[in-house]
């Protein structure tokens, strides 16, 4: 074997070998590279953000058949996401902020609320497989 043939297998054996590692672009940065909780695909949320009152309405967050819904909303498809952010509250609470198109054309902005740290991280991750077209559901 000559050395060109070993050093592309040697960097072929490499970069298997750091893919298995982290699947994802940024590493252990990747939020999915710690998921460790189960996938759902609906959430009882607080239709708030953390400029209002927490006792805000209580919505039912759904992801099927390619939508998110709130309560009985249209709903949106994963193209429509633009992005999303998180902000703690000064109580812990957790809340999400989901910036999308809305069917009109213009950029609207959804905010979710949640009590509890599990809860916050598993409405990430299913919104993650959501924008990724990869959720089964």
């Amino acid at each position: 074997m000559n050395f060109s043939t070993m050093r592309k297998l040697l960097i072929a054996v490499f970069s298997l070998v750091a893919g298995s590692t982290y699947a994802s672009d940024l590493g252990p940065a990747d939020i999915s590279n710690r998921n460790d909780l189960p996938i759902i695909t609906e959430f009882q949320a607080q239709c708030v953000g953390p400029m209002d009152r927490w006792e805000g309405p209580e919505c039912v967050v759904r992801f099927t058949n390619m939508k998110m819904t709130v309560d009985n909303s249209t709903g949106i498809t994963p193209t429509q996401v633009k992005g999303i952010s998180s902000h703690w509250g000064s109580d812990l609470r957790k809340y999400f902020d989901v910036t999308y198109q809305a069917s009109n054309g213009e950029t609207s902005i959804a905010q979710f609320g949640f009590r509890y740290g599990n809860r916050a991280k598993q409405f990430l991750n299913t919104m993650v497989l959501f924008m990724s077209g990869k959720l089964s559901k």
